[in-house]
């Protein structure tokens, strides 16, 4: 007859599971939490929820172990394998160590499928950037080199020397056609302009020569130290201010009235030179006496 065994003695009888059931357990258990919390957030868990998978992970595990016995308060320190080690053989391993191991596959396992799915994301989006380059270089280059083209061509055109070629060289298109009164007409009209336009810039540099005239007498002259030193009509002249003849006609260098001396407003006999003041302007000016 089969020895009896007393309950609260069977669990020291019951058989243990071993080091690889357990890991396939915890293995089984973690990946559906993993997933499950996958599908609820739409994410992989952080660190601080891969713990608290963990912690669900090894209470499930425990309470499969501790299944049958719901007093066995022992569960945390159950050996993996027999009690007593034989030699060479090393010994069980505790559900703590397994937990911790636990921990560190799930954590292995969810840095895999994130490098996995980072490297699929770079290999999509380096796919698509040469897609889009090839196509931008097919249509795009001509596109540039053209519009490169045209850019050349405006900047040719609105340069100043090539204005000034093409108003000197172009002609109306009725005169290449062999030509009639209207573009006989066209082409003094732009005679005309271009005359106008040679005049213009001629006194514009009578006027600057001028100015740089008056600049010049103004600079280290005074008024009343300036010489006439050439009569501009002697003899028999016609005086404009009195309409009678003198025989010298002086000629105001600051207005360029002309007058003789019986009309001068002021007339001063100084050492080989005489004084006027014009009776227009009131200017004073000296003038080189007759030798």
């Amino acid at each position: 007859m089969a020895e009896e065994i007393p309950r609260r003695m069977m669990r020291f009888y019951r058989k243990k599971p071993t080091e690889g059931e357990v890991r396939s357990k915890s293995s089984e258990i973690a990946v559906k939490e993993v997933d499950s919390f996958r599908e609820e957030h739409n994410r992989y868990p952080n660190q601080k929820e891969l713990e608290e998978i963990s912690q669900k992970v090894f209470d499930q595990l425990k309470r499969e172990i501790e299944k049958g016995d719901s007093n066995d308060s022992e569960a945390e320190d159950i050996y993996l394998g027999s009690q007593e080690t034989k030699a060479g053989e090393r010994p069980g391993k505790s559900l703590a160590d397994i937990r911790r191991k636990k921990r560190a596959g799930i954590r292995k396992a969810e840095d895999a499928r994130e490098r996995q799915e980072k490297s699929r994301e770079a290999q999509g989006r380096k796919g698509d950037s040469a897609g889009k380059g090839r196509a931008s270089g097919g249509a795009g280059g001509k596109v540039d080199s053209g519009a490169a083209m045209g850019n050349v061509d405006d900047e040719t055109k609105e340069g100043p020397e090539g204005r000034d070629e093409s108003e000197g060289s172009e002609l109306p298109d009725s005169l290449r056609d062999g030509g009639n009164d209207e573009s006989i007409k066209e082409l003094e009209e732009l005679e005309a302009k271009k005359a106008g336009v040679r005049k213009l810039a001629d006194i514009d540099d009578l006027s600057k020569l001028e100015s740089g005239l008056e600049g010049d007498e103004e600079e280290g002259e005074d008024e009343l130290d300036l010489f006439v030193e050439k009569e501009i009509e002697t003899g028999g002249s016609m005086c404009p201010h009195c309409n009678n003849k003198a025989e010298e006609i002086i000629y105001c260098p600051e207005c360029g009235d002309a007058f003789c001396s019986h009309c001068a407003k002021k007339m001063e006999v100084l050492p080989g030179a005489i004084k006027y003041m014009c009776p227009k302007c009131g200017a004073q000016f000296k003038k080189m006496g007759r030798k």
